[in-house]
Protein backbone atom coordinates (compact mmCIF):
# COMPACT_ATOMS: atom_id res chain seq x y z
CA UNK A 1 0.00 0.00 0.00
CA UNK A 2 3.14 2.45 0.91
CA UNK A 3 4.54 1.53 -2.44
CA UNK A 4 1.62 2.77 -4.30
CA UNK A 5 1.21 6.27 -2.60
CA UNK A 6 4.77 6.95 -3.15
CA UNK A 7 4.42 6.03 -7.25
CA UNK A 8 0.91 8.09 -6.96
CA UNK A 9 2.66 10.96 -5.50
CA UNK A 10 5.47 11.15 -7.64
CA UNK A 11 3.47 10.73 -10.87
CA UNK A 12 1.72 13.86 -9.72
CA UNK A 13 4.50 16.12 -8.51
CA UNK A 14 6.02 15.14 -12.36
CA UNK A 15 2.37 16.45 -13.99
CA UNK A 16 2.46 19.70 -11.83
CA UNK A 17 5.99 20.50 -13.04
CA UNK A 18 4.61 20.15 -16.23
CA UNK A 19 1.85 22.38 -15.97
CA UNK A 20 3.79 24.67 -14.15
CA UNK A 21 6.28 24.92 -16.77
CA UNK A 22 3.51 25.25 -19.60
CA UNK A 23 1.79 28.73 -17.49
CA UNK A 24 5.59 30.19 -17.33
CA UNK A 25 6.51 30.29 -20.81
CA UNK A 26 7.41 33.44 -22.90
CA UNK A 27 4.76 35.37 -24.55
CA UNK A 28 5.60 36.42 -28.74
CA UNK A 29 5.17 39.77 -29.05
CA UNK A 30 3.18 41.32 -32.47
CA UNK A 31 4.85 44.60 -32.76
CA UNK A 32 6.82 46.66 -30.36
CA UNK A 33 6.47 50.70 -30.69
CA UNK A 34 8.61 52.96 -29.45
CA UNK A 35 6.99 56.66 -29.39
CA UNK A 36 9.48 58.41 -27.18
CA UNK A 37 12.50 60.55 -28.77
CA UNK A 38 15.47 60.68 -27.06
CA UNK A 39 17.54 64.61 -27.67
CA UNK A 40 21.20 64.68 -28.83
CA UNK A 41 24.14 64.91 -26.56
CA UNK A 42 22.81 66.32 -23.13
CA UNK A 43 18.88 66.63 -23.65
CA UNK A 44 17.90 63.46 -21.99
CA UNK A 45 20.43 63.77 -19.09
CA UNK A 46 19.04 65.53 -15.63
CA UNK A 47 21.78 67.48 -14.51
CA UNK A 48 22.18 66.95 -10.46
CA UNK A 49 22.92 70.77 -9.89
CA UNK A 50 22.86 73.86 -12.22
CA UNK A 51 24.57 77.19 -11.52
CA UNK A 52 22.10 79.37 -12.91
CA UNK A 53 21.07 80.20 -9.26
CA UNK A 54 22.02 84.33 -8.33
CA UNK A 55 23.40 82.58 -5.18
CA UNK A 56 26.61 81.77 -6.54
CA UNK A 57 29.12 84.60 -7.53
CA UNK A 58 31.72 82.46 -8.43
CA UNK A 59 32.64 78.91 -9.62
CA UNK A 60 33.90 78.15 -6.49
CA UNK A 61 31.13 78.83 -4.94
CA UNK A 62 29.25 76.35 -7.08
CA UNK A 63 31.74 74.00 -7.02
CA UNK A 64 31.59 74.20 -3.11
CA UNK A 65 27.87 73.40 -3.05
CA UNK A 66 28.09 69.83 -4.69
CA UNK A 67 27.74 67.14 -2.25
CA UNK A 68 30.15 64.50 -1.85
CA UNK A 69 33.18 66.90 -3.34
CA UNK A 70 36.47 68.09 -1.93
CA UNK A 71 37.74 71.70 -3.62
CA UNK A 72 41.45 71.60 -3.96
CA UNK A 73 43.41 74.66 -3.90
CA UNK A 74 46.99 74.86 -1.92
CA UNK A 75 46.94 79.44 -2.12
CA UNK A 76 44.61 81.99 -3.44
CA UNK A 77 45.33 82.14 -7.38
CA UNK A 78 46.16 78.42 -7.25
CA UNK A 79 45.54 75.71 -9.24
CA UNK A 80 41.95 74.34 -8.60
CA UNK A 81 40.86 70.87 -8.49
CA UNK A 82 37.87 69.10 -7.51
CA UNK A 83 37.35 65.32 -6.10
CA UNK A 84 34.24 63.79 -6.53
CA UNK A 85 33.53 60.42 -4.62
CA UNK A 86 37.29 60.00 -3.77
CA UNK A 87 38.26 60.37 -6.57
CA UNK A 88 40.35 62.81 -8.65
CA UNK A 89 40.14 65.67 -11.23
CA UNK A 90 41.13 63.65 -13.94
CA UNK A 91 38.18 61.45 -13.55
CA UNK A 92 35.65 64.45 -14.18
CA UNK A 93 35.57 65.26 -17.42
CA UNK A 94 34.69 69.68 -18.31
CA UNK A 95 32.61 69.36 -21.73
CA UNK A 96 32.41 72.64 -23.38
CA UNK A 97 30.09 72.01 -26.55
CA UNK A 98 30.98 68.10 -26.82
CA UNK A 99 34.59 68.94 -26.75
CA UNK A 100 36.72 67.58 -23.36
CA UNK A 101 38.83 70.18 -21.77
CA UNK A 102 40.96 68.18 -19.72
CA UNK A 103 45.06 67.67 -20.21
CA UNK A 104 45.44 65.33 -22.86
CA UNK A 105 48.82 65.03 -20.89
CA UNK A 106 47.67 64.17 -17.06
CA UNK A 107 44.11 64.81 -17.52
CA UNK A 108 43.81 67.43 -15.34
CA UNK A 109 42.06 70.48 -15.76
CA UNK A 110 42.18 73.98 -13.73
CA UNK A 111 38.50 75.18 -12.87
CA UNK A 112 39.88 78.59 -12.09
CA UNK A 113 40.17 79.01 -15.68
CA UNK A 114 36.62 79.18 -16.22
CA UNK A 115 35.10 82.87 -16.45
CA UNK A 116 32.09 82.39 -14.22
CA UNK A 117 30.53 85.81 -15.63
CA UNK A 118 30.68 84.70 -19.34
CA UNK A 119 29.37 81.04 -18.97
CA UNK A 120 26.48 81.82 -17.11
CA UNK A 121 25.44 78.14 -17.28
CA UNK A 122 27.89 75.09 -15.41
CA UNK A 123 25.85 72.01 -14.75
CA UNK A 124 27.28 69.45 -12.81
CA UNK A 125 26.18 65.49 -13.50
CA UNK A 126 26.70 62.81 -10.41
CA UNK A 127 27.58 60.36 -13.51
CA UNK A 128 29.71 60.67 -16.58
CA UNK A 129 27.99 58.95 -19.77
CA UNK A 130 30.75 56.94 -21.81
CA UNK A 131 28.61 57.74 -25.29
CA UNK A 132 29.57 61.67 -24.69
CA UNK A 133 32.38 61.92 -22.82
CA UNK A 134 34.64 58.94 -22.57
CA UNK A 135 35.47 56.31 -20.51
CA UNK A 136 36.79 58.28 -17.78
CA UNK A 137 33.91 60.18 -16.40
CA UNK A 138 33.89 58.21 -13.04
CA UNK A 139 33.41 61.47 -10.74
CA UNK A 140 31.06 62.79 -13.13
CA UNK A 141 30.89 66.02 -15.02
CA UNK A 142 31.09 69.66 -15.72
CA UNK A 143 28.92 71.31 -18.57
CA UNK A 144 29.75 74.91 -19.53
CA UNK A 145 27.19 76.85 -21.54
CA UNK A 146 25.04 79.88 -22.01
CA UNK A 147 21.78 80.39 -20.98
CA UNK A 148 18.94 80.91 -23.21
CA UNK A 149 17.55 84.36 -22.30
CA UNK A 150 16.30 87.25 -24.36
CA UNK A 151 18.53 90.25 -25.54
CA UNK A 152 20.26 91.73 -22.48
CA UNK A 153 23.33 93.41 -21.31
CA UNK A 154 25.66 92.52 -18.46
CA UNK A 155 28.34 94.70 -16.47
CA UNK A 156 30.01 92.85 -13.80
CA UNK A 157 33.50 94.02 -11.83
CA UNK A 158 34.54 93.83 -8.52
CA UNK A 159 37.69 95.26 -6.60
CA UNK A 160 38.83 93.80 -3.15
CA UNK A 161 41.95 94.99 -1.06
CA UNK A 162 44.43 92.24 -2.02
CA UNK A 163 44.46 94.74 -4.76
CA UNK A 164 41.96 92.24 -7.21
CA UNK A 165 40.34 93.30 -9.97
CA UNK A 166 38.37 92.09 -12.53
CA UNK A 167 35.89 93.48 -15.42
CA UNK A 168 33.16 91.86 -17.54
CA UNK A 169 30.99 92.83 -20.12
CA UNK A 170 28.43 90.33 -21.85
CA UNK A 171 26.15 91.49 -24.57
CA UNK A 172 23.27 89.12 -25.88
CA UNK A 173 20.43 89.06 -28.68
CA UNK A 174 17.61 87.28 -28.91
CA UNK A 175 15.79 87.22 -32.87
CA UNK A 176 13.60 85.67 -34.94
CA UNK A 177 15.36 82.55 -35.88
CA UNK A 178 19.13 83.18 -34.60
CA UNK A 179 21.14 83.92 -30.88
CA UNK A 180 24.36 85.89 -30.49
CA UNK A 181 26.31 86.05 -27.44
CA UNK A 182 29.32 88.16 -26.83
CA UNK A 183 31.82 88.80 -24.23
CA UNK A 184 34.88 89.86 -22.73
CA UNK A 185 36.67 89.60 -19.00
CA UNK A 186 39.66 90.76 -17.60
CA UNK A 187 41.01 90.17 -14.00
CA UNK A 188 43.71 91.05 -12.24
CA UNK A 189 44.71 88.59 -9.27
CA UNK A 190 47.52 90.20 -7.25
CA UNK A 191 46.96 88.32 -3.92
CA UNK A 192 48.57 90.52 -1.65
CA UNK A 193 48.20 91.17 2.01
CA UNK A 194 49.76 92.99 4.87
CA UNK A 195 50.77 91.79 8.26
CA UNK A 196 53.07 92.07 11.24
CA UNK A 197 55.78 90.04 12.69
CA UNK A 198 58.14 90.67 15.62
CA UNK A 199 58.17 93.97 15.34
CA UNK A 200 58.32 93.92 11.76
CA UNK A 201 56.08 94.71 8.70
CA UNK A 202 56.05 92.34 5.86
CA UNK A 203 53.77 91.29 2.67
CA UNK A 204 52.59 87.88 1.80
CA UNK A 205 52.39 87.47 -1.76
CA UNK A 206 50.73 84.19 -2.98
CA UNK A 207 50.62 83.88 -6.79
CA UNK A 208 49.69 86.45 -9.05
CA UNK A 209 46.68 85.36 -11.77
CA UNK A 210 45.76 87.02 -14.72
CA UNK A 211 43.29 86.42 -17.34
CA UNK A 212 42.02 87.27 -20.14
CA UNK A 213 38.77 85.88 -22.40
CA UNK A 214 36.75 86.89 -25.46
CA UNK A 215 33.79 84.94 -26.55
CA UNK A 216 31.50 84.59 -29.35
CA UNK A 217 28.76 82.74 -29.94
CA UNK A 218 25.58 82.26 -32.99
CA UNK A 219 23.20 79.74 -33.18
CA UNK A 220 20.90 79.67 -36.27
CA UNK A 221 17.34 77.81 -36.22
CA UNK A 222 16.43 75.88 -39.13
CA UNK A 223 13.88 74.66 -37.48
CA UNK A 224 12.46 74.21 -33.94
CA UNK A 225 14.91 71.36 -32.99
CA UNK A 226 17.47 71.88 -36.16
CA UNK A 227 19.82 74.42 -35.96
CA UNK A 228 23.47 75.69 -37.14
CA UNK A 229 25.85 76.49 -34.17
CA UNK A 230 29.59 77.91 -34.14
CA UNK A 231 31.34 79.67 -30.81
CA UNK A 232 35.08 80.74 -30.36
CA UNK A 233 36.70 80.88 -26.79
CA UNK A 234 39.34 82.74 -26.74
CA UNK A 235 41.60 83.02 -23.71
CA UNK A 236 45.33 83.73 -21.77
CA UNK A 237 46.10 83.25 -18.57
CA UNK A 238 48.98 83.70 -16.33
CA UNK A 239 50.52 82.80 -12.99
CA UNK A 240 53.33 84.22 -11.38
CA UNK A 241 54.62 82.96 -8.26
CA UNK A 242 56.65 85.76 -6.32
CA UNK A 243 58.60 85.40 -2.93
CA UNK A 244 56.29 84.08 -0.23
CA UNK A 245 57.31 86.64 2.45
CA UNK A 246 59.33 89.91 1.80
CA UNK A 247 60.14 92.60 4.99
CA UNK A 248 59.50 96.31 3.99
CA UNK A 249 62.30 97.90 3.11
Amino acid sequence: MMGKVLKINFWLSILLTFVALQSSGQQELDTVLISETKSFTYGHLLPDKVSNDTSYSHILDFIQSINGGQLQQSTMGGLVTFLHRGMGNRHLPIMWNGVNLQSMTNGSYDLGLIPWDLFDKVEFYNSGSPSLQGNNGLAGSLNIDHQKSATSTKISSYASTLTNFGLTLKKSWLLKKMTVNMGAALSRDNNIYEYSFANTDAKRASTDFNKSNVITKVQYFLTSRQFLSGEIWWQSSDRVILKALHPEM
